[in-house]
């Protein structure tokens, strides 16, 4: 009979965990979807930008751990969505705000790129390749419920010197942030194994017109995994939402405006993994991308295979090629020197990229990860969305109980073949960023943290340089 009781007031203060969070995440979307603009779409060539791309706020990498009565191994849930990359994360796209006067000047510039909206607005969460950790962990300890459940709260306070990425009259400001986030994990039946995840974050600006930018994502996965197999089966169905203020300034004008997106994508998938440590995985995707507050509907298709290993006597590493078809229906395709061209936009991108991680580790290797990769665009039609990307990518984590910090440094480079910006020149850039967060434990729940991250792009073309920093501090409750 105690034993019927315990479990009753377990199952209830589940639910009512759950509950909270689901709710806390519903409210946090009413609040972001309330600030963004309720104006019709407009038409995208109506749309140009002094400023080309510019970053959104980045997701400053940090360790998830475990429950508290789980495996100590880091557990980078944050990072299993797809596509968010830190590294060139910029927009060349505005929206709606205050109709300001727009100069001859501004209105000949460029429109949206490609990169500068399904890179850039949704960057790669999987940055450090965890989404495999995460899938592939078999045999994590269940609770008695059969789920395993993890929840975070942060609240913080900071400052920005340039929270809209402006390349002209950059404008400081102060923020308060927030992050939500929480996953229930059900693999019960050793056969199949259940996810859903959700997350979501937020600042609130007290010195910008453009108070409010956020993000929440949320995440199905099913894993079918029969026991007398190596393979296994599955699918994820995974909504993101976006809405960021950004500075289209030019020099001497004000042109601040906003940008909202909904994308949506499901993707089956295959894995296959041996008893010597080498795993694959092939996957398929479809999706659809709209911006609330001008046209600009894209469906895309995508195709990756992976391939890795982790238990190789000196390094740990991780192999990767993506493909992916993009079709713009409301996006007139141009030439490099920006001219409409007949057709619309559709862009075939395919690329590459390794993770390293070493496996014996000391005093200089332990906690660090090494990324690198190769990205090349195309268009059907004209070569104003033509480039090659190189990336790189170093992170490193350091624990020494009852402080933990984890540090970031990423470098991209650009080169369009055909986009002009002068008579003889192509259009180039290169992008670095920065990040350090750095948390203390109080308790058994409560940590107190503080960090900092720097983006920066240098271009030929100086309306696609800027800088930018943010500084904060909270409390983090994680149980």
């Amino acid at each position: 009979m105690l034993r019927s009781v315990q479990n009753k007031n377990s199952t209830i203060s589940t639910y009512f965990r759950f509950y909270s969070v689901i709710l806390g995440l519903f409210i946090l979307l009413a609040i972001l979807i309330t600030s963004a603009s309720s104006r019709e779409p407009r038409s995208f060539d109506e749309f140009h930008s002094n400023l080309g791309e510019v970053l959104i706020l980045p997701l400053y990498p940090r360790t998830k751990p475990l429950p508290q009565n789980q495996l100590r191994e880091p557990l980078d849930i944050a990072t299993v969505p797809q596509h968010i990359q830190p590294n060139g994360r910029k927009i060349d796209s505005p929206t709606n705000q205050p109709e300001l006067a727009q100069s001859e000047d501004i209105e000949s510039r460029e429109l949206l790129t490609d990169e500068e909206i399904t890179e850039l607005l949704f960057g790669d969460l999987d940055e450090w390749g965890s989404e495999e950790k995460v899938e592939d962990q078999e045999l994590l300890p269940i609770e008695t419920s059969g789920w395993l459940k993890f929840y975070l709260a942060e609240f913080g306070l900071g400052y920005s010197d340039n929270p809209l990425y402006a390349a002209y009259n950059p404008k400081s400001s102060r923020y308060g942030e927030f992050t939500l986030e929480s996953f229930f994990l059900n693999q019960q039946d050793p056969e199949q194994k259940a996810l859903l995840y959700l997350y979501g974050e937020g600042k609130k600006f007290a010195d910008l017109e453009e108070d409010m930018s956020g993000l929440l994502l949320a995440l199905v996965d099913y894993t079918f995994a029969p026991s007398a197999s190596s393979l296994s089966y599955g699918a994820k169905v995974q909504h993101t939402y976006y809405d960021q203020g950004m500075d289209f300034s030019n020099l001497g004008s004000t042109n601040r405006l906003k940008v909202t997106s909904n994308k949506s994508m499901i993707s089956p998938f295959i894995n296959w993994v041996d008893d010597d440590g080498f795993s694959a995985k092939f996957e398929l995707g479809w999706g659809k991308e709209t911006l609330r507050q001008f046209a600009d509907k894209n469906y895309m298709k995508t195709l990756s295979f992976t391939f890795g290993e982790e238990e190789n006597e000196w390094i740990n590493w991780q192999a990767k090629y993506e493909l992916s078809n993009t079709d713009y229906k409301d996006r007139d395709a141009k030439n490099g020197s920006g001219e409409v061209t007949s057709g619309r936009v559709k862009i075939r991108k395919n690329g590459a990229s390794i993770l390293l991680s070493p496996q014996k580790e000391n005093l200089w290797t332990k906690g660090t990860k090494l990324k690198a990769g190769y990205r090349k665009s195309r268009n059907s039609d004209g070569g104003y969305y033509d480039y090659q990307r190189w990336m790189f990518s170093l992170g490193r984590e350091i624990q020494s109980e009852p402080w933990e910090s984890d540090f970031s440094a990423g470098y991209n480079s650009t080169r369009y073949s055909e986009r002009l910006i002068g008579p003889n020149s192509l259009f180039s850039k290169d992008g670095w960023n920065f990040g350090l967060r750095i948390t203390r434990e109080i308790d058994l729940y409560w940590k107190t943290y503080i960090k900092w991250a720097r983006e920066e792009d240098r271009s030929n073309d100086p309306e696609y340089s800027y800088q930018s920093n943010f500084w904060s501090l909270g409390l983090s409750w994680e149980k």
